[in-house]
């Protein structure tokens, strides 16, 4: 993502930023998609890293844009007070996304595991996501499903993301007239 937000920045001054607030968070979505669908049992380099470098890519694509736009909207007087809104509105909104899917993991998580004891459902989890052996399949299922959910919902987020930019943003001259790109 830091190689390719660099690339992006000088794309985004030419191409404006709807078209690449519309196709990086569908990237992104792709990537979230195909992490959802992850073999486990498989090699990292093979399942896990691919639908990885999918998301950095679609985030790399994503971001710089995203920042010049709202940096853009409030204009060269107000640069630092939109640079500190704007980042303190990320890391809330991060905050918050780990608060609610780490919830919806642990619903998820005791729904899959058929118990309502939410001590037993912690144990349980804990065990799962700290590696401790002999684990029962039920649970390692369970999670693989909880995470499944995680990883399509927020897929869906991140295209939901790309729908808005296309939808809000408006084009500008470059977009509409690609010709200067050709000079």
């Amino acid at each position: 993502m830091g190689f390719g937000a660099s690339l992006t920045g000088v794309y985004a001054d030419r191409l404006g930023p709807r078209l690449l607030l519309t196709i990086g968070p569908f990237i992104a979505a792709c990537g979230l998609a195909m992490l959802a669908f992850v073999d486990f049992k498989r090699p990292y380099w093979v399942s896990v890293f691919p639908p990885i470098v999918l998301l950095g890519v679609g985030m790399a694509i994503t971001v710089p844009p995203l920042t010049s736009t709202v940096m853009a909207a409030a204009g060269k007087a107000h640069a630092g007070i939109a640079s500190g809104v704007n980042n303190a509105v990320a890391r809330v909104a991060g905050l918050l996304a780990v608060a609610g899917l780490g919830a919806v993991l642990f619903a998820n998580f005791s729904f899959h595991l058929g118990s309502s004891e939410p001590a037993k459902v912690s144990d349980a989890l804990n065990a799962v996501m700290s590696g401790h052996p002999g684990v029962a399949e039920r649970a390692l299922a369970s999670f693989e499903d909880a995470l499944r959910t995680i990883m399509l919902l927020t897929a869906s987020c991140a295209a939901i993301a790309g729908a808005v930019g296309r939808l809000w943003i408006e084009a500008n001259n470059t977009e509409a007239d690609p010709a200067p790109l050709a000079q």
